[in-house]
């Protein structure tokens, strides 16, 4: 098959009982294992602790003098059945380190995970909001000088244009040999592309309503300013940790001006430079009050070879956490980084409505030039808290933490990454967006933050949106997986030629509303089997969205979807029902759909296929014909209607007894789409499955596509859920695997067969089940966790690391973890499965395991489209079967956007 994922730590029946044997206490009781299994640490201080790093104790066994404690955990699998630990009296090899640790202020913590952490976890975090900027608000930074603007306005703009002005007004017109293009226009693609609420859209509505007005037209001037004017765009940024910043001096900065334009003249193309100067004294503003008398919608952009100066981790919480057996919670710290990045750099402003103005900075080729890790306080960071956390087995200090979390954070950002497709993505990286309120232009530091933004430092912008009513916000940051218009466009997303010039599709997966960033973060796995006219497909995305405001995180959730396609030339009876019958049984159940409707319905079709005598090679064309006339004949046949009314009966009770409910009644209704599917099938049980010709039944394709919702796998993944995992696996094989036959005896002989071979591989694969929902919890847990009345939440920061590689440590969401759970899962599931377990089944192992799946969620919780489609010029087809439900709870959406286009999908 291409694409096969194999399971990349080779799970066996083995290492599966171990990975099982090693979990703690905490998830012992989670498994439902006898009580007597359970240990209170408080209450009996003697008992074995298996990895430091767990404060989930491993408890085994109650140790008194002269007597052995045999204990058997009697864990809900068939495959591990008994557990004996046996421990002799005395001390145990591993004393138990009582000894509290002290440092600044005591957690509150509230939660799962803060069972005795009051004496052992370090809450050292510093919100960095109180740090000293006076290093930073003394440096020296400016925006243009008259001397550049002089030379702007008096140098031929020839001798300065890149490309030719083009010009925007309310409608399209000729002046002379110029057309002015129709704002209008650009503003309607601009939503179709991005949408209504993203930067780019919102820019140049501003302009449209200002040419609405006024009447004036915008130009766009793109022009190159060199060294021999002398554009200064740089400054030493004060620390010989990120050292000289902005522009080099010996660069020539591709610049481009919007601007509005009173005067309708061409003359505007051959000299605008000049005509903005000469209507307000400056082209490039000089101080903040240029940058208030910029009209909204104008906007200043630059680029060129330089450095930009940030900080690493202001005001982020950063949890720290060893990843063992469970993970252990040791620490919350706050660290940070100077940084220098050096490579093709832009920085652009943009004057919004009313008092608010917009720097937003990228970077292109981008590469570190200088990392330093703050030691001690300065330039917007505090420096490391000196404290020693214990991290077990695994020997860092808080500075190597500190620096290989931030590095690795870096260069995550930094190194190139797979997006949504698009022809057109650049490697423009969005580094950050503020939003600077003009309002309050006289708090402190404040038009310095701007001026030295516009040069190549954020890092005063960075500390003063850390800090309420500074009027600085930042509204899209590089280590919030922030993507942009400007990630595809490049440096120009600002610009309106482009768009107007270039039909692209945009590939963006970040939607951006008023100063709310949502970004989205897949991977797909896809698989492809099928011999001769049948095409199998089965993909598995997982699908994480996180949002910030402002450039705080609020929320983080996580999708998985599955899609399940089967195309065929010659669809046979028993092919289709192997997709319709497992769906079914999501919505009426297992037992009504085994004992009554299938019972009837294999009965009807075995009727119908005996009915009538087939030919043979030597029949002649009498027979031939009479065999026609009997298969036309059927549906009026008295045992015929006789059993297709008992089988329609069966139907009604089964709806009338109760679905599976909770579904959004805006889309579809269970019994709405249980009582399609039930019809088809009633449908296909009545079509007669000729056996005298090689290749019969029609042609056409199957698709079902599931998609859950962060609701919907919260509740899958729940320790003890692997029980329904595996029932749900084992009856999903009973409908797809059993023969369809009259003889209810003969087939339920034959499926409990097939069923007994395969149990203890099935009870393997609830046992992978298990493992991932104790991983999925722990990672919850931590998520609930309450550190001095906040949330962690899961857009909180995780430091993981590995106890045996801790160089290998993970800095990411805990959404982001618990989506790499799903990511995994369902691919070892289907490994072991195909591992000899389904390997006579007529259908793909993965279709067995995605309906199982669907069972396992509430209908509150999914989204369902199936589509059954057949050729309409085939004698042989019925009629397209189409369903569309989802439940009330909260999915993923995308703004205006549609979901599927955005992430390089299709049905």
């Amino acid at each position: 098959m291409g694409g096969r994922r194999k399971v990349s730590d080779g799970v066996t029946k083995r290492n599966a009982q171990d990975r099982l044997l090693q979990l703690p206490s905490l998830w012992v009781r989670r498994l439902d294992l006898p009580s007597a299994a359970v240990v209170d640490r408080a209450a009996t201080p003697q008992f074995i602790p298996i990895g430091r790093a767990n404060f989930a104790w491993h408890a085994l066994c109650v140790m008194k003098c002269g007597h052995d404690l045999e204990l058997h955990m009697k864990l809900r699998t068939s495959l591990i059945t008994t557990l004996l630990i046996a421990a002799s009296c005395g001390p145990t090899d591993e004393p138990i380190d009582e000894t509290p640790i002290t440092g600044p202020d005591s957690v509150t913590c509230e939660g799962p995970k803060c069972d005795g952490l009051s004496d052992r976890f370090r809450d050292a975090y510093d919100d960095m909001r109180s740090v000293d900027l006076d290093d930073l608000k003394l440096l020296s930074a400016g925006l243009a000088t008259d001397q550049l603007n002089d030379a702007l306005g008096d140098v031929p703009y020839s001798n300065l244009q890149l490309t030719p002005t083009a010009l925007y007004g309310t409608q399209t017109e000729v002046l002379g040999q110029t057309t002015v293009h129709d704002i209008n226009a650009l503003r309607t693609g601009l939503t179709d592309r991005f949408g209504e609420d993203a930067f780019a859209t919102r820019v140049v509505e501003m302009r449209r309503q200002h040419a609405a007005v006024s009447g004036d037209i915008w130009a766009e001037s793109h022009f190159g300013i060199g060294p021999d004017l002398g554009h200064a765009w740089s400054f030493d940024a004060g620390d010989s940790a990120v050292g000289s910043v902005g522009f080099i001096a010996n660069s020539t900065l591709e610049t481009v001006v919007i601007a509005p334009y009173a005067d309708k003249s061409e003359t505007i193309v051959d000299a605008p430079l000049a005509a903005i100067k000469a209507s307000r004294g400056w082209v490039v503003p000089r101080e903040l009050h240029d940058v208030q008398a910029m009209e909204p919608g104008e906007s200043l952009a630059m680029r060129g070879q330089g450095a930009l100066g940030l900080n690493l981790g202001v005001g982020v919480p950063f949890l720290v956490g060893t990843i063992g057996s469970t993970i252990a919670l040791h620490a919350r710290l706050s660290f940070g980084a100077r940084v220098a990045v050096s490579g093709q750099l832009d920085v652009q402003l943009i004057r919004g409505e009313g008092d608010l103005a917009w720097v937003d900075v990228g970077m292109e080729q981008q590469s570190v030039r200088d990392f330093s890790v703050a030691l001690t306080s300065g330039f917007g960071l505090s420096g490391l808290p000196e404290v020693q956390v214990d991290l077990g087995v695994t020997d860092l200090s808080v500075t190597n933490l500190a620096e290989k979390a931030l590095r690795k954070q870096l260069d995550k950002y930094l190194a190139p990454s797979l997006s949504a497709t698009s022809s057109t993505a650049t490697s423009r990286l969005t580094v950050a967006r503020f939003r600077f309120d003009l309002a309050q232009v006289s708090e402190d530091g404040f038009d310095q933050a701007l001026k030295q933004a516009m040069r190549g430092d954020i890092r005063l912008a960075q500390a003063l949106a850390n800090r309420d009513d500074s009027g600085v916000a930042q509204e899209l940051d590089l280590t919030k997986d922030t993507r942009s218009e400007s990630n595809y466009v490049g440096f120009r997303f600002l610009g309106m030629e482009f768009y107007r010039a270039n039909s692209f599709d945009t590939g963006t997966i970040s939607i951006e509303a008023n100063g709310e960033n949502q970004t989205l973060l897949f991977s797909e796995i896809e698989r492809r089997s099928g011999l001769f006219f049948t095409d199998r497909q089965y993909e598995w995305r997982k699908l994480v969205s996180i949002k910030s405001v402002d450039g705080r995180l609020i929320s983080a959730d996580n999708n998985a979807r599955m899609t399940i396609r089967e195309s065929d030339s010659y669809l046979g009876r028993d092919q289709m029902l192997d997709h319709v019958d497992p769906f079914i049984g999501y919505f009426i159940g297992f037992d009504p759909m085994w004992n009554n409707v299938n019972s009837l319905a294999d009965a009807l079709a075995e009727t119908i296929d005996d009915a009538c005598d087939g030919p043979t090679a030597g029949s002649s064309v009498q027979e031939r014909q009479e065999y026609d006339a009997c298969l036309e004949a059927l549906p009026t046949r008295p045992d015929v209607v006789a059993q297709r009314s008992e089988l329609q009966q069966a139907v009604d009770l089964a709806l009338a007894a109760g679905v599976n409910t909770g579904f959004d009644p805006a889309f579809a209704t269970a019994p709405e789409v249980a009582r399609q599917l039930l019809e088809f099938k009633i449908e296909l049980t009545e079509r007669v499955d000729r056996h005298d010709v090689a290749l019969y039944g029609p042609k056409g394709k199957f698709l079902t596509q599931i998609r859950f919702s962060d609701a919907a796998l919260d509740a899958m993944m729940v320790p003890g859920r692997h029980e329904d995992f595996r029932l749900a696996v084992e009856q999903v094989l009973r409908l797809m695997a059993a023969r369809r036959v009259s003889d209810v005896g003969e087939k339920q002989e034959h499926i409990d067969r097939y069923i007994d071979r395969r149990q203890s591989r099935i009870d393997e694969i609830a046992d992978m089940y298990a493992i991932g929902t104790v991983e999925w919890a722990d990672l919850e847990d931590l998520s609930q966790v309450v550190l001095q009345g906040e949330k962690v939440g899961d857009y909180g920061h995780m430091v993981l690391i590995p106890e045996r590689r801790p160089d290998d440590l993970d800095l990411a969401s805990i959404a982001e973890h618990k989506g790499r759970i799903i990511e995994k899962l369902i691919p070892e599931l289907i490994d072991l499965a195909e591992a000899g377990v389904f390997r006579d089944l007529d259908e793909p192992t993965e279709f067995v395991i995605a309906y199982a799946l669907l069972w396992m969620a509430d209908p509150a919780g999914v989204e369902l489209l199936a589509n059954y489609g057949f050729d309409e010029d085939d004698d042989l087809a019925f009629d397209d079967v189409d369903i569309y439900a989802r439940g009330t709870s909260d999915l993923i959406e995308a703004g205006q956007f549609d979901l599927d286009e955005l992430l390089g999908s299709n049905n």
